[in-house]
């Protein structure tokens, strides 16, 4: 969410004066419009960070994958170049 210039401003004003006088009741000194901007900012990170979470997540077990994958080529490639070599020394590749 981008905030307009207004909500700069207003915002601006809060951080800069009121936020530093605090009510000693534990109320906030956000105008409501104020507030509802940080509760909606607040929201969409959120809705970010579950995003990321789960982006991460599949990364991670797509990396776990891979490395299976890499795992079964190399044994595939290995047992390959066995019989290769096998059959170049028992002279049975016919040319």
């Amino acid at each position: 969410m981008a905030f307009n210039y207004k909500e700069k401003d207003i915002l601006g004003k809060q951080s800069g004066k009121e936020m530093t006088e605090q009510p000693k009741d534990g109320s906030s000194s956000l105008s409501p419009r104020v507030a509802a901007s940080v509760k909606e900012a607040l929201k969409e990170q959120m809705v970010v960070q579950r995003g990321l979470h789960e982006q991460a997540e599949v990364q991670k077990h797509m990396k776990i994958q891979m490395e299976d994958y890499h795992k079964c080529i190399d044994s595939l490639l290995g047992k390959a170049c066995k019989i290769a070599s096998e059959q170049i020394a028992s002279g049975g590749i016919n040319g």
